[in-house]
């Protein structure tokens, strides 16, 4: 049961668990998570994951360690990639593949499509 004092972490958990359940991609949890949630994409894949932005920076620097030794990204850098076009930076096709992999989806499921689709521009 979800009320007021449900939080949205506690919702999308639920959420995430029942449509993987019944067999759903992660892509199409991330996009029901977008609708109910009105989150990006990107925002909506590391909620369906159950992932906090320290934990998406954790295991990228674990998955791709920094060549000159340092620190490697931070939760910091997924947030301006998850704030883009709002604020934020734009992530590189790079940026793009490094997080579908760890969110064991397809980069088209990180992508807005929303604001500025192909077709409006037409």
């Amino acid at each position: 049961m979800s009320g007021p004092s449900t939080s949205r972490r506690a919702r999308v958990a639920a959420l995430s668990r029942r449509l993987r359940a019944q067999g759903q991609s992660w892509g199409r949890v991330a996009a029901q998570i977008r609708r109910e949630e009105r989150v990006n994409a990107r925002v909506a894949m590391r909620l369906a994951r159950g992932y906090t932005q320290t934990e998406v920076a954790r295991r990228w620097n674990e998955l791709w360690p920094s060549k000159s030794g340092g620190a490697g990204i931070s939760d910091k850098n997924v947030s301006y990639w998850e704030t883009w076009p709002d604020s934020g930076h734009q992530p590189s096709l790079d940026t793009y593949r490094r997080l579908a992999q760890i969110y064991e989806c397809n980069v088209a499921d990180l992508i807005e499509i929303g604001r500025a689709s192909c077709r409006e521009r037409v």
